[in-house]
């Protein structure tokens, strides 16, 4: 079958699909959620529609950083009376009077009358009375408003919060934060060679990975993946009739669809002819620049694309290639962005984190696209002694390949930290001075953390 994609879907630099993509990408609505809520963090990874300034300072009453005695600082060596009182944390604070001492717990509010606190194992003991070191006024007291003030900024729009963000809110006393809806995804594979039911033919039938894989990582709610919600579409026949029925219920209720298989030329290849017949649906892109992965489509519609209703809500759908390696590469560099920017990610923010690497080995290049190279990432110069490893220079991050690149080669992604970023034959030159058909060791390339 001759390949017209070629005139009406010409191949699209990845940096360019991925600007499309995020051109094309809205933050969905918001809505509220508990900072806590049955021993989980329904907040956690999601990403705020506000910023978060503080209501009050914190601390709001000047506290001990440690256990030990508050007293009075006047910079010498003192002997005083302990007054007999505790001052335990969650306690109230009676006045200390002059010349007098008093046990102090971690967190208890400070007296007034006290200005510091000598740790307990820097002071002697001898009946009630207590020799402190010098100490001046402040020493390890958390004042009022030490570690935010009235107004500060505690967390900012479009940024996914972390943990350290929830214990922030938490302390805070922000019990709900409104954020962005997370995303409904809807994945779909396809290929005539999927076991679906009944007994298993290894001899003509392969197990479904890229559907296991793309549910994994679009759910994934680390950084490195989608953090959607996630449906399971199964296997499409090769039926064009099938592929509209089962796209058309997915949007109906789903803000994306991401189907692998059915994307490149064929005769069973249903991909684009659904989405092209589709009404109020616009194909992005067609093709990509890269290996793996140039049978990579976007598209935009509505939720009644597939339908004689009126225009409904923006929807958005991908087609990835069958290749497994190709599925889930692309979707790292262009379904996981998109994701994010529905979550309200910042655009710029959207993309795989780029770090430089040098190679530790030679590559070899293809011959006329780009090739996102898997590979491993470790510190030049670790010798396993422990010592400890700051990055220098751009040469100190080696990346090593992760062996036989096939797009059908799932190995070549275990293990892999970064896709390395290696130019077509024709372009070796701009990266490494004398190169050819490869690039030696010791090339930096740009890396893609996945």
């Amino acid at each position: 079958m001759k390949d017209d994609d070629g005139a009406k879907y010409p191949m699209v630099a990845v940096d360019d699909a991925l600007a499309i993509v995020l051109e094309h990408a809205a933050p969905l609505p918001t809505e509220r959620v508990p900072l806590l809520e049955h021993g989980t963090a329904p907040a956690l990874r999601r990403c705020l529609a506000e910023s978060i300034e503080a209501a009050a300072p914190f601390p709001q009453f000047r506290a001990a950083i440690s256990d030990g005695y508050c007293c009075a600082a006047n910079g010498q060596e003192q002997t005083l009376h302990d007054d007999g009182s505790k001052q335990l944390a969650g306690t109230s604070a009676s006045l200390l009077r002059e010349g007098a001492c008093r046990y102090i717990t971690t967190g208890a509010p400070l007296p007034e009358g006290a200005d510091a606190v000598a740790k307990q194992e820097h002071c002697a003991r001898n009946g009630a009375e207590v020799s402190l070191p010098p100490l001046k006024p402040g020493a390890d007291v958390r004042e009022v408003g030490s570690d935010w003030a009235l107004g500060d900024e505690l967390c900012s729009k479009a940024t996914p919060l972390t943990p350290a963000d929830v214990a922030i809110l938490a302390a805070a006393g922000q019990d709900v934060v409104e954020v962005y809806r997370r995303p409904r995804v809807r994945v779909f594979s396809s290929g005539a060679e999927l076991h679906v039911s009944g007994p298993f033919d290894a001899t003509r039938q392969i197990k479904d990975a890229n559907r296991a894989g793309l549910i994994a990582l679009l759910s994934d709610g680390s950084s490195f993946g989608g953090n959607a919600v996630v449906e399971d579409g199964g296997v499409l026949p090769d039926d064009l009739d099938a592929w509209t029925r089962s796209l058309g219920d997915a949007l109906k209720t789903c803000d994306v669809v991401v189907t692998t298989g059915g994307a490149s030329v064929g005769r069973a290849d249903f991909a684009k002819r659904a989405l092209e017949g589709a009404s109020r649906s616009v194909v992005r892109f067609g093709r990509l620049h890269m290996k793996p992965g140039k049978p990579t489509t976007f598209a935009t519609l509505d939720a009644n694309s597939f339908s004689d209703d009126v225009e409904g809500e923006k929807r958005w759908a991908f087609a990835l290639p069958g290749n497994p390696v190709s599925a889930l590469t692309t979707a790292s560099l262009l379904v996981v962005p998109c994701l994010k920017r529905l979550q309200g990610v910042a655009r710029s923010s959207c993309g795989p984190s780029e770090l430089p690497v040098t190679l530790s080995s030679s590559v070899s290049l293809d011959a006329v696209r780009p090739e996102f190279h898997r590979v491993a990432l470790s510190l030049k110069g670790v010798d396993g002694s422990g010592e400890p490893y700051r990055v220098r220079q751009s040469g100190d991050i080696v990346a090593a390949s992760t062996g036989v690149q096939r797009s059908s080669r799932l190995l070549s992604m275990r293990g892999a930290h970064a896709l390395a970023c290696l130019p077509e034959r024709g372009r070796a030159r701009l990266v490494a001075p004398g190169a050819t058909s490869s690039l030696p060791a010791g090339t930096t390339v740009p890396g893609l953390l996945i």
